[in-house]
């Protein structure tokens, strides 16, 4: 198991109340994942907030992985904040073997 990363609970700490009131949660089916060992969440978005409200659905013990799409690993600011929270980069309009494996080896 990956030691969890302290950046990404205090940033959850900081969002997810202030997501709760802007865009409140009603959850369903949370008793189905698994509170131990990998799994694999494919969220089909709806908007670009989809992985945020994820993120505080499923709470800062989740230890989450998360690719993103590469254009956001270009803005230096916001590479380097994605970074810090776990996320790692995917190209989206290719075979991205990198970011398989990299999610292979995240479980």
């Amino acid at each position: 198991m990956r030691p969890r990363n302290k950046f990404y609970e205090f940033i959850w700490s900081i969002l997810r109340p202030i997501f709760s009131l802007l865009h409140p949660l009603r959850v369903e089916g949370l008793e189905n994942v698994p509170k131990e060992g990998p799994v694999l969440l494919c969220p089909n978005h709806s908007s670009n907030w989809d992985p945020i409200l994820l993120i505080c659905a499923l709470g800062r013990e989740a230890n989450l992985q998360i690719m993103g799409k590469n254009q956001l690993f270009k803005i230096p600011i916001l590479r380097t904040f994605l970074r810090k929270m776990g996320v790692f980069p995917v190209d989206r309009g290719h075979s991205d073997i990198g970011a398989v494996k990299r999610s292979i080896q995240a479980l």
